[in-house]
């Protein structure tokens, strides 16, 4: 099963500092509508089942919506991680995506909005996730594992807050050195030891409630 992971664009509403494409402003020769529905095209002809989005904030995009109509229309599945902070562009064509998964790196709003860069951040991140949970869309919360959520303290308020609202999943990813996240890697990257703690305790929580 062949799965392709797309950067669509560029373009961001926030200003993280992890992150892993430096993600800002839109990139002046991004692919149009008509070169996008090509790339569908020769996604489709090597095989490939489904498309995850990453980015950038790809409903940022005029013509999000239209591109991935087109992959739908390929009978190939959408996945879409976004920051949740555009959600109102995508919810009334939620029957379009496979699963949406929205970033939250903190149970608390006022940590979370300053690792994002955008005050509000958090609270809108909620309200997205609890309308996927009420439209019963197959979700998730996705967050950046760093030296600053990798405590047992932490873990466990996120691991809190997702049985709270609900959610299907919760998927961490660990901090990459990469775009923004180079110049905030000192403060960021994980340890071996503090990331086999980390492991260690998210072990235990997965064993408990299985």
């Amino acid at each position: 099963m062949l799965v392709a992971g797309w950067s669509l664009t560029k373009q961001c509403n926030l200003n993280c500092i992890h992150c892993y494409n430096a993600s800002g402003k839109r990139d002046k020769d991004e692919l149009s509508l008509e070169e996008s529905f090509r790339v569908v095209d020769k996604l489709k002809d090597a095989g490939v089942v489904a498309i995850n989005f990453g980015g950038g904030e790809c409903a940022l995009r005029k013509d999000f919506i239209d591109i991935c109509k087109y992959i739908k229309s390929k009978d190939i599945a959408i996945s879409y991680t976004t920051n949740g902070t555009t959600f109102n562009r995508i919810k009334k064509h939620l029957h379009l995506f496979h699963d949406v998964g929205v970033s939250i790196d903190f149970a608390d709003a006022e940590k979370h909005d300053w690792f994002r860069g955008r005050k509000g951040t958090f609270h809108r991140a909620i309200s997205a996730l609890k309308e996927l949970v009420k439209k019963k869309v197959d979700n998730e919360i996705v967050t950046c594992l760093t030296t600053l959520n990798s405590s047992e303290k932490e873990l466990q308020k996120l691991y809190n807050l997702a049985k709270d609202i609900g959610v299907d999943s919760w998927r961490l990813n660990r901090f990459r050195s990469n775009g923004r996240g180079i110049d905030n890697e000192k403060d960021l990257a994980l340890s071996k030891e503090s990331l086999k703690k980390a492991y260690t305790f998210l072990s235990k929580i997965g064993r408990a409630h299985v």
